[in-house]
């Protein structure tokens, strides 16, 4: 209605100065263009509002398409019945998956890739004692569809350095987790307002990339379970974009175990933005939570205090995860992230 209201006022005022121009009236000529000349940005507005809703419509119509639109979806529906996670069949390993698979998370022994099948046949027999049929998806009344099957185990098992015990024992809590959550994490207002994480595109290897920044991260004025929560619906926004992808036949052959690409923006971050705590819960949640989800991290831009940050938080990660972590200075970053985004 607002935009057929403002095409009908430019199309009298258009006809109201060609009239005044016949008459030779320069007074009214002149008013009426002026008034004409402010109908064209609210014009232009209103059709641009259109546009971009149709746009968002189309998008979580696709489930999630992009890591956006998953953002969008998962704050609209993140508790109850929520389509984030579409309903998934379970995936079991075949041979040529054992073979990759085992390099991607480099199980040891002399025959990696057997080596990590017979763990996944532990992990499987083990979860399936007391659990729904193994690799069975996660149903709470339509709240969450994410199946524990092989390559969510293989996550998990890398996460516990291959501990088939404790492996089994984190599936289990995170699915208790979900099932008290209803499904996906709901953003807190004040992690969407800092603007502090964004999920723009993905990389070459199909692995969407959350880029941290960390000036907009103020631990002294946020408690810490916002933080966390936020942290939590972030990934959660990831996960349903990539269960989007799988859904719709998309999945990428270089994004086997659904992980994501951390881009660590510090450039203007002073020691004020680090604290251990938030350091700490991150490596909490990204163990028994959001196992091994990190494919890999980049700090951008560190200056010598996140260097003086990064001496003191590496000795608490694991070692993994020390060595997914590149430290990337201003000059190296165009090449690099050049090269990651292909």
């Amino acid at each position: 209605p607002q935009l057929r209201a403002l095409v009908s006022a430019a199309i009298l005022l258009g006809a109201l100065v060609a009239a005044a121009a016949r008459r030779g009236d320069g007074v009214a000529m002149n008013s009426a263009a002026a008034v004409l000349a402010g109908c064209v940005p609210c014009l232009a507005l209103v059709a641009f509002s259109r546009l971009r809703s149709k746009h968002e419509a189309a998008s979580d119509s696709a489930g999630a398409a992009t890591p956006r639109a998953a953002t969008r979806v998962s704050r609209r529906n993140s508790v109850g019945g929520n389509r984030l996670f579409p309903a998934l069949p379970a995936r079991q390993a075949q041979k040529h998956d054992f073979e990759r698979l085992s390099v991607l998370v480099g199980c040891p022994g002399p025959d990696p890739a057997r080596s990590l099948e017979k763990k996944l046949e532990e992990a499987r027999a083990a979860y399936a004692q007391g659990n729904a049929p193994a690799g069975g998806a996660l149903d709470e009344g339509g709240a969450l569809h994410e199946p524990m099957d092989d390559f969510a185990a293989c996550r998990f098992l890398l996460a516990a350095k291959f501990d088939v015990g404790r492996a089994v024992q984190n599936m289990r809590e995170y699915v208790e987790w979900r099932r008290a959550n209803r499904g996906s994490i709901e953003p807190p207002p004040a992690w969407l307002n800092s603007a502090a994480v964004l999920a723009p595109f993905e990389d070459r290897h199909g692995r969407p990339v959350v880029v941290l920044r960390m000036r907009h991260i103020h631990p002294g004025e946020v408690p810490i379970d916002v933080f966390e929560t936020g942290f939590c619906a972030t990934l959660d926004a990831v996960m349903g974009h990539l269960m989007a992808r799988r859904a719709a036949g998309l999945a990428a052959e270089g994004n086997p175990l659904d992980q994501y690409s951390c881009w660590i923006d510090t450039e203007g971050a002073t020691r004020k933005n680090f604290a251990l705590p938030v350091v700490k819960m991150m490596q909490r949640m990204a163990t028994t939570r959001y196992a091994e989800r990190v494919g890999k991290m980049y700090v951008l831009s560190p200056n010598f205090a996140v260097r003086a940050v990064w001496s003191i938080v590496r000795p608490m990660l694991l070692e993994r995860t020390q060595r997914n972590i590149q430290m990337v200075s201003a000059s190296e970053a165009p090449a690099v992230l050049g090269e990651l985004l292909g």
